[in-house]
Parts: structure tokens; C-alpha cells; sequence
């Protein structure tokens, strides 16, 4: 939608979904404030932030919400995927559980409450787990193919694709064009995201973080 701020020329809503641990908000404020913090608390209900991109010579805000992945603010949930431009569905690279819940839960209520040409990018949060990885990229990015969606693998710890999974969204929604899945390539992300794969090696270490952290995090 256009926007009437002068220094805006499009503002679009996006939602952040999936399950609560994900790293959810991490990954939010890596993007909107390019900080970390190894521990947060749960959202409760709904968080709201907001930055813009230059993209084809405009400025795009981007509204985003932050949605409590716990089962008692479900009922809240619904109602920002109406109006939503974009989604992004989040799960734990390191834990099976939130990879499996987010075709019967994530894409079905987004499907079932969202708007039918809403853009949706997949996002594997915790890239930076390497040995405690339970999901493929093969695995993932057929997923990801199989909804019509891009698949990117993103740590929030050390900021590894945050900015480009973001803007890749809004990009898009800008675009407004068919998707095709993308995988991307945490180590060696490219300049531009292209539709073809790119070749993923899932036994190189991603970028080291800027500080030791413990393995087991929120990010």
C-alpha cells in the first residue's frame, strides 16, 4: 500500500509467526535495531516494530508484528494475519517439533484467516546450532517449494541473513510476482537472492559470533 509520509513511499504489514522459542523476537530486533540479547522473555500477544529499506528507488516501511507463539495468546493471533502484506514463519533449525507444527498450524491459520496473495518466506532460525541441526535443507526448502514460499536459513545471534531474510520479504510483496524457493547459504550468503538453490554444505561452520555464547539459547 502506498504510504503518505514524504520520506515513504510504501508501507507494508508483516507478521512474524511460529512457535514460541523460535527466536521470534530475536530476530526482529537483530533486524530492527541490529542488537541481541541471549535472554528474553516470551511475547505476550503482540509486539510491534517497524523499519524501512531502499529497494528500486523507493522507501519501504515495513510494519512488523511480533506474535506470541504460546497456545494461550492463539486466540489473538488471528486477527493480524488479516490486512497482512507478508508473512514470516519461523522455526527452530535444532528442534523437529516447531519444523513439523508449522504446516498444521502456522500455514493452515495463516491460509485460513490471511489474504490469498500474502507473500510468505520460510525462515530456519538458529543456523549458528550446527551440530544440534534436525532438519535439512533439503528437507526444508522442498517444504518451502511444495507452499509456494522462500526458504532461508538466518541466526539471530550472528545476525547471519536477518537483514536479507527481511528484505527478501519486502522486496516481493513490492514485486508482487509468483516466489520461487530460495535457499541461501548462511555461510556465504549471495549479493542478490536469485531463484536457483544454491549449494549448501551443512558442515561448515556458519560466521563465528562476536562473543562466546552458550549453545542453548533463545535466539
Amino acid at each position: 500500500m502506498q504510504y503518505s509520509d514524504d520520506n515513504i513511499d510504501f508501507l507494508y504489514n508483516i507478521i512474524v509467526a511460529g512457535d514460541s522459542g523460535v527466536g521470534k523476537s530475536s530476530l526482529i530486533n537483530r533486524f530492527v535495531r541490529n542488537d541481541f540479547r541471549l535472554h528474553t522473555k516470551p511475547t505476550i500477544g503482540v509486539d510491534f516494530s517497524s523499519k524501512d529499506i531502499s529497494y528500486d528507488g523507493k522507501r519501504i516501511l515495513g510494519k512488523i508484528w511480533d506474535t506470541a507463539g504460546q497456545e494461550r495468546f492463539q486466540a489473538i493471533t488471528p486477527s493480524f494475519y488479516r490486512g497482512a502484506h507478508g508473512a514470516m514463519i519461523v522455526f527452530d533449525l535444532s528442534n523437529r517439533n516447531t519444523f513439523e507444527k508449522v504446516e498444521d498450524k502456522w500455514i493452515s491459520q495463516l491460509r485460513k484467516y490471511g489474504e490469498p496473495n500474502c507473500i510468505i518466506i520460510l525462515v530456519g532460525n538458529k543456523s549458528d546450532l550446527v551440530d544440534q541441526r534436525q532438519i535439512s535443507v533439503e528437507e526444508a526448502s522442498q517444504f518451502a517449494q511444495k507452499h509456494g514460499a522462500y526458504y532461508m536459513e538466518t541466526s539471530a545471534l550472528n545476525a547471519s541473513n536477518v537483514e536479507l531474510a527481511f528484505s527478501t520479504l519486502m522486496q516481493n510483496i513490492y514485486n508482487n510476482k509468483p516466489l520461487h524457493p530460495v535457499v541461501v547459504d548462511p555461510v556465504n550468503p549471495p549479493l542478490t537472492v536469485v531463484p536457483p538453490p544454491v549449494t549448501f554444505d551443512p558442515t561448515k561452520p556458519p560466521a563465528t559470533p562476536a562473543t562466546n555464547q552458550p549453545n542453548k539459547c533463545q535466539c
